[in-house]
């Protein structure tokens, strides 16, 4: 009918809006801005009346909440009992209770609401303190750490931040090695530089060519010097928008408040332009030229979309500090409180892992013997990566393999007492000395140049032992089941615990499959272990059925012609069973392939120079293309010696964006780009690798 009728299609108003990231992941893969095509491609008629409707009852629910949810940590308080102020009823978790008005509906009747933000960081802190103190004997305290040890610094410096807070990501991993952050305040604005306003705002790369001494640092208005000196004349913080607004338009200071309201907003842009008359009007009074006030708007209104308060920033730096300096000087207890903590932050178990061993952290597999729900440590043996005794210090001191094969150089263990030439001379990469950023205000500013590293007590570095947690499919029920059992002791044998748990058939087979029940079966070759204790634990737990039938299966039996597992096997079932290998990464298996093909592994590819074609080919383990990044890609790959960031043009991700979106092992062919010791490829080739190496079931960040 609606053909028949002669009815123009749908146009979708929005088409113009840079809102890639919003989409769902099946409409994000077409990349175009047409909406009738996407309509299509959703199987919807754009010409049908329905989808026009549809489309206004869509723009009607405009600012409006867009779910139901608790905060976990908001709490409303008020004098006389709540319940007598604002609506309540029952939540659906037990014993709780919520308002019906939405959080925002709060501070204009001045109702006080008070956010807990719980960090999955906190917890790992703590753990992580607690495994130092029993595995090393030293007693530390966040808040007496050294904060100017350039050892922490120059890891920070090299990108060396997998697992850390706030600077694992893609973005932070490309600007630390920019702004070579030398004391604390560094990280303080590291932490506000890469955030959507920022970058909306178009203040980050002015920053960091303002810090590098590439351009002078200028000012909007001389008025504004005071306010914007310690941020080398770009406003970062909400604090100095504020203040901004009170210098040069002339604010009092509640209209400044009203201003922090509206960038705290998350729907704050239509509040925002109510402001910008009266800005605008404020710097005309004091005599700023037109163009320069409109400047001058447009960076405070970038901070509508998610700028820091300073004092947020300071304590997220803090958060970061403190995670560089444990991770640096205590990798193996770190290690294990990251694992312990998961669900949490940028990069999943496997790559957390293959990490630690890359900087000498023996970590050993899941064993029903030693093992633990959670990860655990073992101190004494020693052990490198492969399983091998090394020095006690081997945990927080020297990367495994050789230098060359470690991107960013040789860098240093704990006992060494040195940091990198760069730190030793005190001075960024002109050689000169590191000083603050500007004087004005804030948290105390950088010294004169760095201190000599510190070198903390790290004898006794012990080796991580994988938890039962690690294995996919063992639910609480069977924690609740091993931790009894372990109660009693020891598991002796595999019928002893399959009598001992009572665990059912999956739970039994993903031990076996897991390699968790090697050590009973360890008269067997290697190989061939897994296959043999899967074949006895289903012959014992077959004959669950009473006092005869548990007789007869404690008997033994005759050993089952089976046969081996080869190398991808065992890295396959790995995967399958862990997400992580301690039997080698996929890409070592096909190695020696790819060698012959001129494919650079990660640290070699960091001896390549500046415009060199390059092939390279890894294990994807992040997708990212967010809204700021006007329709760039940005992959992820990781291999046995590192990882290797690709950036995918629009053009060539409208190509091939299946391909692009959902292979596990990808080969790319490309462009290495360098600048300040970032190492990019631009991608122009792309193929699927295809291996039996269980890369399929390795957890990836995808478009988060």
């Amino acid at each position: 009918a609606a053909r028949r009728s002669g009815r123009p299609e749908y146009v979708d108003r929005y088409a113009d809006d840079d809102h890639v990231e919003r989409r769902n992941p099946t409409t994000s893969l077409v990349g175009s801005t047409d909406g009738a095509s996407v309509l299509r491609k959703a199987g919807l008629d754009p010409r049908d009346r329905r989808v026009a409707l549809l489309a206004d009852l869509v723009e009607g629910l405009h600012q409006l909440p867009r779910h139901r949810s608790i905060h976990v940590g908001g709490f409303v308080l008020t004098r006389e009992p709540l319940s007598g102020v604002v609506p309540i009823e029952p939540a659906s978790m037990p014993d709780r209770t919520v308002i019906q008005w939405e959080k925002d509906d709060l501070d204009p009747v001045g109702l006080v609401k008070i956010d807990l933000l719980g960090l999955g960081m906190l917890t790992l802190l703590q753990d992580c303190l607690v495994h130092i103190r029993r595995t090393r004997g030293v007693a530390l305290d966040l808040h007496q750490l050294p904060m100017d040890d350039q050892a922490v610094y120059d890891d920070l410096c090299r990108a060396d931040t997998i697992g850390l807070f706030q600077v694992e990501s893609r973005a932070q991993m490309n600007t630390l090695p920019r702004m070579q952050p030398r004391c604390f305040y560094d990280l303080v604005v590291e932490v506000a530089l890469i955030r959507p306003g920022p970058i909306q705002g178009d203040m980050v790369h002015p920053y960091l060519r303002r810090r590098a001494g590439l351009e002078p640092v200028t000012y909007p208005h001389p008025t504004l010097e005071p306010v914007l000196r310690r941020t080398l004349g770009v406003p970062l913080f909400q604090e100095q928008g504020m203040q901004v607004a009170i210098t040069a338009a002339g604010f009092t200071p509640a209209q400044a408040d009203e201003l922090r309201r509206a960038m705290g907003h998350k729907r704050s842009h239509e509040r925002m332009a109510e402001i910008a008359a009266q800005l605008e009007a404020g710097m005309a009074r004091n005599g700023i030229p037109a163009e320069t006030a409109r400047r001058i708007y447009q960076q405070i209104n970038a901070f509508a979309d998610y700028g820091f308060p300073e004092s947020h920033a300071a304590s997220f730096a803090l958060l970061v500090y403190a995670s560089a300096y444990l991770r640096h000087y205590y990798r193996a207890e770190y290690t294990a409180a990251i694992l312990n903590a998961q669900p949490m932050g940028f990069y999943s178990p496997g790559t957390l892992v293959e990490d630690a061993r890359r900087h000498g952290v023996a970590v050993r597999p899941v064993d029903a013997v030693r093992s633990a729900w959670d990860s655990t440590l073992e101190v004494g043996e020693g052990g490198g990566p492969d399983g091998t005794r090394t020095s006690e210090r081997g945990g927080a001191g020297r990367g495994a393999g050789s230098a060359d094969e470690r991107p960013g150089g040789a860098g240093g263990g704990p006992d060494a007492a040195r940091t990198s030439e760069r730190s030793e001379a005190g001075g960024g990469p002109d050689g000169k000395k590191w000083s603050a950023a500007g004087q004005g205000g804030g948290v105390t500013p950088c010294p004169e140049g760095p201190p000599p590293a510190r070198t903390p007590n790290t004898d006794r570095a012990p080796a991580v032992r994988l938890g039962f947690r690690t294995i996919r499919g063992l639910g609480s029920t069977t924690r609740d089941k091993l931790e009894h059992a372990l109660a009693g002791g020891p598991f002796r044998s595999i019928a002893d615990l399959v009598h001992r748990t009572r665990l059912d058939r999956a739970a039994l087979r993903a031990l076996a499959e897991a390699g968790a029940l090697d050590p009973f079966v360890a008269h067997e070759p290697l190989a061939r272990r897994r296959r043999a204790a899967l074949w006895e634990v289903l012959r014992v737990e077959r004959g669950l059925g009473g006092p005869l039938f548990d007789a007869a299966a404690d008997e033994p039996a005759a050993p089952a012609p089976l046969p081996a597992m080869t190398p991808y096997e065992l890295t396959e079932a790995d995967y399958r069973m862990t997400a992580l290998s301690l039997n080698g990464h996929p890409m070592l298996h096909l190695r020696p392939t790819l060698q012959r093909q001129g494919v650079l592994t990660s640290a070699r590819l960091h001896r390549a120079r500046d415009g060199d074609h390059v092939v390279v080919a890894g294990l994807v383990i992040c997708r990212q293309r967010p809204g700021t990044a006007k329709g760039f890609m940005f992959l992820t790959l990781e291999d046995e010696t590192g990882m290797v960031n690709v950036v995918v043009t629009p053009q060539r991700f409208e190509r091939q964006a299946t391909l692009l979106a959902r292979s596990p092992l990808l080969l790319v062919r490309g462009t290495l780009q360098v600048e300040a010791g970032v190492y990019n490829v631009k991608g122009e080739e792309f193929k699927l690798l295809f291996a039996p190496v269980g890369a399929e079931y390795a957890k990836r960040h995808d478009f988060h």
